[in-house]
């Protein structure tokens, strides 16, 4: 839906009358930007504690590689969900706890996205 999709349809004009013109358009261009907007959802957590396996469930193909018994996520893996309508994007982190070493690397990685996610599971 485009944000002039939005004009006499989630807000119909008759009813917004009342409004000076440029606050009804903005008032469709923010309602639009919110109703588009799709989320970052980042999925954290130790390692082996089924993160990816978590984003496997949600797919109708498996996008994730899972091992029982090590680590196999070494960089964001980002996966988009979508009903056609809207979408909403999962994160899948590598975990936290496999080494020191990678444990510094991955430090920098949660602080690159940390402004960018709405929601850490």
């Amino acid at each position: 839906m485009t944000n002039s999709s939005l004009d006499n349809t989630v807000l119909p004009k008759e009813v917004f009358s009342v409004l000076p013109e440029d606050v009804y358009r903005n008032l469709c261009f923010h309602l639009g930007t919110m109703i588009n907007y799709e989320p970052f959802i980042v999925v954290m957590g130790k390692t082996g504690a089924g993160k990816s396996s978590l984003c496997n469930t949600l797919f109708s193909s498996l996008p994730a590689s899972v091992d029982a018994v090590k680590g196999c996520t070494r960089l964001a893996q980002q996966y988009k969900i979508s009903d056609g309508l809207h979408a909403l994007n999962i994160i899948d982190f590598p975990g936290i706890g496999e080494t020191p070493t990678l444990n510094k690397i991955y430090i920098y990685l949660y602080q690159h996205w940390l402004n960018k996610l709405d929601l850490i599971v």
